[in-house]
């Protein structure tokens, strides 16, 4: 691999992964690496090294290809930042509050609704817990088509109480 001078750490990493794709014959997905930029700041790559022969010299080579994802993962961070901060507030809240998917399967739910319900984080986290579990049958019909309704931009109906059920079954 003629041409290349060692120098920087960041050249040196380069090279390493250009060798290994070369080692390999096969193209070689690096989904994060930080480089310096000629203004001397950070940025983050997505990378893909196809390795290739110059049919005319028969020597190997590399081809790179890099997107510069260094928003994205900024933006990634603000909303983990912004997730904690929201479940820090809901913890603090005198009511329930919970998540499910689309399937009721939880998702979320902050420390009065475990109270409130009688289930441990442990429990939730199992994924053994789904909100079908945590009202009455008759309530939970309606609360379903109340979902449908809102899911399909309907709007839901006026009447949006509902009983829930405890762990131990009291209502």
């Amino acid at each position: 691999v003629g041409g290349f001078c060692s120098g920087s750490k960041e050249t040196e990493h380069f090279l390493e992964h250009d060798l290994q794709a070369m080692d390999s014959g096969r193209p070689m997905k690096i989904p994060e690496e930080k480089i310096t930029d000629a203004k001397g700041r950070t940025r983050v790559l997505q990378t893909i090294k196809i390795p290739f022969t110059v049919s005319s010299t028969g020597v190997s080579a590399v081809l790179g290809v890099s997107t510069d994802i260094t928003e994205l993962k900024k933006s990634e961070e603000t909303s983990k930042e912004n997730e904690k901060k929201y479940k820090e507030l809901a913890d603090l809240l005198p009511q329930a509050v919970a998540e499910f998917d689309l399937q009721g399967n939880f998702t979320y739910g902050n420390l009065c609704g475990f109270t409130m319900f009688g289930y441990t984080q442990e429990e939730f986290d199992k994924k053994t817990v789904n909100f079908s579990q945590m009202f009455i049958p008759e309530d939970l019909q309606r609360l379903q088509g109340n979902i449908q309704r809102i899911l399909a931009g309907e709007g839901g109906s006026d009447n949006n109480e509902y009983t829930a059920v405890r762990k131990d079954g009291a209502n």
